[in-house]
């Protein structure tokens, strides 16, 4: 069901929001995380520490993501690497990655043929439509490939794009992760990426159709998935580095939610562990939104503003098709 906000007769998108959002955030972020790198090149490891500033810098760039906002904080508290951060942002291109454009092909999948879907068919035809949005060296290979077969990722692409499968598998974990499974083997086929795709799907299947707690899921994600998720944060930011690989971003990101009081600090936590900002403020947000069932205003609208006219009718045709639950837009 779409909804109509105060004030304004455009109609917000609420299914998966928060994830896409947490995918554009998290783009302008790891920019931010890069520059953060980039101050502490030939300093000693133990000087590698995220000061007052660059707390502010995060801080502005996942309360306001954009480019203007990230800029100005850059100017304000760190000039001498303005360059180096426009040029990386010039050349990054459109507002979303292959997050948000493989989460939309699982949709689209899903709404062709919701008993068999052909992910692999629709992963090709919108990888190939934009295949510029940020795909690894091996994804981008596969996709230009005149006969491309699967090649057993263990990236953390599988459990990025598992989200809505989450949200309408219904009737049994069974059925869940026959779909899961699916979606994984064109592409991340290895066991690894499998395990993590399951885990983030399951969050959000136990969170819309049986709306348990956290320690319930904490319980089964520890239990059935074997993910250490007794970190903290601050304990995961101490030696947290880059990571694209499920085993070491997923737990993380089911971390982040864990420690979350709302959609907001969900996304605000996975960045703020400095790794691969994008993804796991994806899998935190999209998990979030099914398990509080209320987003911010701001959130659909940049999601609304930042997605091709193409993508938002998928979406728009998912949440007709699908969606049950209605959220609360807070304003």
């Amino acid at each position: 069901m779409t909804f109509v906000t105060k004030n304004t007769d455009i109609k917000v998108i609420l299914d998966m929001t928060a994830g896409i959002y947490g995918d554009i955030t998290g783009k302008l972020a790891e920019l931010s995380h890069f520059a953060i790198w980039k101050l502490c090149i030939g300093k000693d490891k133990s000087q590698w520490k995220i000061t007052e500033k660059i707390k502010q810098i995060l801080l502005q760039a996942t309360k306001q993501p954009s480019q203007e906002v990230l800029l100005t904080a850059w100017r304000e508290h760190a000039p001498e690497h303005m360059h180096d951060l426009e040029r990386r942002m010039n050349e990054s291109g459109v507002a979303f990655t292959d997050d948000t454009l493989m989460e939309i092909a699982v949709m689209d999948a899903l709404l062709k043929n919701p008993a068999n879907p052909d992910f692999k068919s629709t992963y090709l035809y919108w990888g190939r439509k934009y295949p510029t949005v940020g795909f690894g060296t091996k994804y981008s290979e596969w996709l230009v490939s005149s006969d491309p077969q699967p090649y057993r990722s263990f990236g953390n692409g599988s459990a990025m794009r598992v989200g809505p499968i989450g949200l309408v598998a219904g009737g049994s974990v069974k059925n869940l992760e026959r779909l899961v499974i699916a979606s994984c083997m064109p592409t991340h086929g290895h066991p690894e990426a499998i395990r993590g795709a399951l885990a983030v799907a399951r969050m959000i299947w136990e969170s819309e159709f049986r709306v348990v707690s956290k320690k319930d899921l904490l319980g089964i994600i520890e239990r059935e998935y074997f993910y250490d998720l007794e970190r903290t944060c601050d304990e995961i930011r101490k030696d947290y580095r880059f990571h694209s690989t499920c085993k070491d971003s997923v737990s993380e990101a089911i971390v982040a939610f864990l420690e979350s009081t709302d959609v907001q600090s969900a996304i605000h936590n996975a960045i703020s562990l400095g790794g691969d900002s994008d993804t796991m403020a994806m899998m935190a947000g999209n998990i979030a939104q099914s398990y509080y069932r209320k987003i911010p205003e701001y959130m659909v609208r940049k999601v609304q503003e930042s997605l091709p006219g193409e993508m938002l009718e998928t979406l728009n045709q998912f949440e007709e098709k699908y969606f049950k639950q209605k959220f609360v837009v807070v304003h």
